[in-house]
Order: C-alpha cells, then structure tokens, then sequence
C-alpha cells in the first residue's frame, strides 16, 4: 500500500511543469523575431488576395510570384528597423491582412502593419 502511494505520488511529480515552465506563461517563440521572408511572402500574399477581391489583380498566381520575387529582392528587415519586429507582430499584421471587413485599406494604413515606425 505504501509503496503504491509512493509511486503514486512520483509519476504526480514527474508530470507537473518543470521548473519555470508553468501554465500559459510557456515560450512559444512569439517574442523571438520574425523571419523576413516568410512575413514578406505572407503579407505580399495576402495584398495579392485583397487586390483580386477589390477587382485589381486579375492573376493572383502572377502576383503571388511576382510579390516572391520583390522579397528575395529586398532581402531583410531594414537596418533602421530596430527593434527587429516579433512574430506576435507578424502574426497580428496577417490576421489583419487576411480580414475580409478592411479590404478597402492599403497595407500602410494599417496599424498593426506598421512594423517599423
């Protein structure tokens, strides 16, 4: 009984958080900065996707590809741009690019996009 209690007791112990890891307040990376290329083709993207549903992009594909290209072109994250954008920036950026309500704004009239004032 005893020793049933005890083993008890250690797989509790073995399945708790482990030191400095505790509920919601895990690292999942999304202070770490955002990688360029993927918020580049990301946000082009969706500017691709919101031109054809204004009705000024008719070959999305050509677009998207193009806007590819435009970011292999540009490289990185500007040198002013300092503090280097996070991906929870990113991350709000394209949630607001991807929301059919504001297809009316350009990119630069969105705050959530204004990565590097």
């Amino acid at each position: 009984m005893m020793r049933g209690l005890l083993v008890a007791s250690l797989g509790l112990l073995m399945m708790g958080p482990a030191t400095g890891h505790t509920g919601g307040c895990s690292d999942d990376g999304s202070e770490q900065p955002a990688d360029f290329f993927q918020y580049c083709q990301d946000s082009r993207g969706f500017e691709c996707l919101r031109g054809e549903a204004r009705g000024e992009v008719m070959d999305v594909q050509a677009c998207v590809d193009d806007a590819a290209d435009r970011c292999d072109d540009i490289g990185g994250w500007p040198f002013d741009c300092q503090p280097l954008p996070t991906r929870r920036e990113t991350d709000a950026c394209i949630a607001e690019l991807a929301r059919t309500d504001n297809l009316g704004q350009r990119l630069a009239d969105l705050p959530e996009c204004d990565l590097c004032p």
